[in-house]
């Protein structure tokens, strides 16, 4: 039960398993006492979203008399009966109107999913067509793509109905409608920006990003991967060399030769450059066994920093920054070294990989978190898999917290002393990325929070995806879209105020320096520089 009951208005959708043909009858009876009930009480039983197949009760709450009046309406408006014939009126007796037992149920078609592979899809097929990632607002973070392209086929729903269309024919002998339906599939899922916020403002969860994973790692036991699939399978690997000889990786990747090969074979440009090697931390390593040795009241005060591979490879000014605003504020911080997360693994389908890798960062990092020492990230799109993915095939995965949540936390605890005196300074801009305003919705007003606590004022922009995403935006292929997407949302806000604007996701950052060449620093760096002008 779901909706807006505030005006009296319930959505009331039936537990019920419309594949199972036992509980499709049920349909009959559960529907004349919800009508008999909801008359008893002054209501109306209605149908919304061009689904209007409770019509047939419509004489029974409107009564002979008004009833008749929307009979004649519809003889007037539509005397052939070619309009939503059968849903809530008819012209004549010629006609009737379609009983909600006798009219083709979706459960009929869902039938034909075998079920191992109905469990894989199981959002979409909970998908009941409610259309809110039909969303038009350039600052909404659902759907991106929707809103890019307009087309339904690349939104949840659409995406749902094609999982589900495609599931049907999996295992039908008709290889030519079901080659069709797989190739519009993966061209839908193709333009997936795995932003999650269908996993969160969409009313029954429809995970995209977790289906479209599962649908790869099929798709391409009948398909030949691009080559571009292996190189980038391999490139948090290699990411690891650059960091270890970041200036001789620059200029390698500088090259126009390396440049022309990775934009022809690889389909990707516009690649971020490493990061310098000043810029490394230099925190000493976490080791549980130490970790477990800490009393109560030192715990409080030692959280490990959980670098992430990209933030540490190309933008490693955050960590540093991060560091020094923790060390500053009374902490002792220790570091567990960037790591290959697998993100790519899973956006891939490279399933078996990804068990490997996540089961084993979920083994690590749950070692460190049974100390009671704070686990801190600070990418939300990264950190997030340790509740996400990594938790769907590594229980003991725990939950690495953010630098805000941290700071939050110990202020609402009196842990960083009294707010000061706010300072005169114009606002800063705080934008966030996609993913964390759809799993963290409160995670930049706590970041307002946390400046104005040390005496900076800040400002929430709401915005949508940026139109980076990871590796998406950098894919030769979604040039267009990922332009698109900036300009709707993005490049507005940063203009008005460039160097008052913070952003707190990798790829944020990465989309504003490549679109605006120009860098918004993450809010760990924003609260260094009050810190050190304070100190000074």
């Amino acid at each position: 039960m779901f909706g807006h009951a505030d005006v009296g208005c319930l959505h009331v959708r039936p537990f019920l398993d419309m594949k199972d043909p036992a509980q499709a009858a049920l349909i009959r009876p559960v529907s004349d006492a919800v009508a008999q009930l909801t008359r008893s009480h002054g209501g109306l039983l209605w149908g919304e979203h061009g689904r209007g197949y409770r019509g047939e009760y419509s004489p029974f709450f409107f009564g002979p008399v008004l009833y008749a009046e929307i009979e004649a309406i519809k003889r007037a408006f539509d005397p052939h009966n070619l309009l939503n014939p059968g849903k809530l009126a008819t012209p004549s007796d010629d006609h009737k109107l379609d009983r909600i037992d006798k009219v083709a149920l979706r459960g009929e078609h869902d039938r034909r999913i075998a079920p191992a592979l109905a469990g894989e899809l199981d959002r979409a097929m909970a998908c009941n067509g409610n259309g809110l990632c039909f969303s038009w607002d350039a600052n909404d973070a659902m759907c991106p793509s929707y809103k890019a392209t307009k087309d339904r086929a690349q939104s949840p729903k659409g995406r749902a109905a094609l999982l589900r269309a495609w599931g049907r024919l999996a295992e039908s002998d008709d290889g030519g409608e079901f080659a069709q339906i797989e190739e519009d599939l993966a061209a839908s899922l193709s333009t997936c920006l795995s932003c999650k916020a269908c996993t969160s403002q969409c009313p029954v969860r429809v995970d995209v990003p977790t289906m479209g994973s599962r649908f790869w790692t099929r798709y391409y036991k009948r398909h030949r991967r691009p080559f571009s699939h292996h190189a980038m399978r391999l490139m948090e690997v290699a990411l690891r060399a650059g960091r270890a000889m970041p200036s001789i990786a620059n200029r390698v990747g500088g090259s126009l030769t390396l440049r022309q090969i990775v934009a022809r074979f690889l389909q990707l440009e516009d690649l971020p450059t490493f990061s310098p090697a000043d810029q490394r931390l230099r925190l000493p390593l976490a080791d549980a066994g130490e970790l477990s040795k800490l009393d109560a009241s030192a715990r409080a005060k030692t959280l490990v920093l959980v670098e992430d591979g990209f933030t540490a490879s190309f933008d490693a000014a955050v960590p540093f920054a991060a560091a020094a605003v923790l060390t500053r504020l009374g902490y002792k911080v220790y570091r567990v070294p960037a790591r290959s997360n697998g993100k790519m693994l899973h956006l891939l389908g490279l399933n078996n990989a990804f068990v490997k890798l996540a089961s084993a960062r979920a083994s690590e990092m749950a070692a460190l978190a049974q100390t009671g020492v704070r686990l801190v990230g600070l990418d939300a799109a990264t950190a997030l898999m340790f509740e996400q993915e990594y938790r769907a095939v590594a229980a003991q995965s725990p939950r690495l917290m953010l630098l805000d949540e941290i700071l939050a936390q110990d202020i609402e605890a009196g842990h960083l002393g009294a707010a000061r005196e706010r300072s005169s300074a114009d606002p800063l801009r705080v934008l966030g990325h996609c993913t964390e305003q759809a799993l963290r919705p409160d995670a930049l007003r706590q970041w307002e929070a946390i400046f104005a606590h040390f005496g900076i004022p800040a400002a929430v922009e709401q915005t949508g995806c940026c139109g980076m995403a990871g590796m998406f935006g950098h894919r030769t292929n979604n040039r267009a879209m990922s332009h698109r997407l900036f300009d709707m949302s993005w490049r507005q806000v940063v203009e008005r105020s460039p160097e008052q604007t913070v952003a707190t996701g990798f790829s944020c950052r990465c989309q504003i320096h490549r679109m605006m060449h120009t860098r918004a620093p993450h809010p760990a760096e924003a609260l260094l520089a009050h810190l050190s002008t304070i100190t000074a």
